[in-house]
């Protein structure tokens, strides 16, 4: 199967550029994923957007390919300027670390100020990182703080910070799979409360097979269900490709694993 793949970002005219290595599952991305892109662009930095792989058990559980999640964050994120999307880690076979990140990116830009955007979670075990002095002699790292998340001081930190507060936002991207997959749930069991159009079990008039494989037209798509941290969009998007309607709703600490 090939590996998805997207334009590369113009490193030409990167390379005068601060810039904030922003990665993460996006699976989906979501109003805080955009909020913060938009923060770092507020303080000067080009977003660089870095899908990570999903094991393959994870993909098994419901979660969102490669492709889809590619496609996904061109929704949320195309159109701005100082956001690119980089598909790196998703063309490289096996497992990539953040110092195979840093380096593809450095080769890329030896002269331009990185940064690698973390959350404040993370800090604890940053000595544990692959090569983690090499990493942080190549980046400077920006740590986002969560509302009501403690701080780990500078001094218990394996190399300094900046902090970057986060605006609250309500969902997660582990809630809205389960969003999702309550809407499939709710569509194919019970009369259909959005009036989708599109649920396979569902006794409602206007449904008329979600789980089909027929090609889906605009008229009987319409209306979507909304969600305040996604965009219409992404949402349909979604319920075009039917994903999460697998998805298994599982504690955090089962779907880590």
């Amino acid at each position: 199967m090939a590996k998805p793949s997207y334009p590369e970002p113009n490193w030409l005219e990167l390379s005068t550029k601060k810039i904030a290595l922003y990665g993460g599952s996006f699976d989906p991305p979501h109003q805080g994923h955009w909020a913060l892109a938009m923060g770092l662009v507020d303080l000067g930095y080009h977003v660089l957007v870095i899908p990570s792989q999903n094991p393959i058990a994870k993909e098994a559980k419901g979660r969102a390919s490669a492709q889809h999640r590619l496609e996904m964050c061109k929704i949320a994120f195309g159109g701005v300027p100082e956001i690119d999307i980089w598909s790196f880690e998703l063309e490289r076979e096996g497992t990539s670390y953040a110092i195979d990140i840093v380096r593809a990116c450095r080769e890329q830009l030896p002269e331009a100020e990185l940064s690698f955007v973390i959350g404040m979670d993370l800090v604890p075990g940053l000595a544990r990182w692959k090569e983690a002095g090499e990493l942080f002699s190549l980046v400077s790292l920006l740590v986002v703080r969560r509302p009501g998340e403690d701080i780990v001081p500078q001094e218990e930190s394996f190399c300094p910070y900046r902090l970057l507060e986060l605006p609250e936002v309500a969902g997660s991207s582990r809630e809205i799979r389960q969003w999702f997959a309550s809407y499939y749930e709710r569509c194919t069991y019970e009369p259909c409360a959005y009036e989708c159009s599109r649920c396979e079990h569902c006794t409602y008039e206007p449904c008329a097979g979600l789980g089909g494989d027929e090609a889906l037209d605009d008229a009987a798509l319409a209306p979507y269900p909304t969600h305040p941290d996604l965009s219409a969009e992404l949402v349909r998007y979604v319920i075009e490709h039917k994903l999460y309607s697998r998805y298994t709703i599982l504690s955090r600490t089962e779907e880590d694993m």
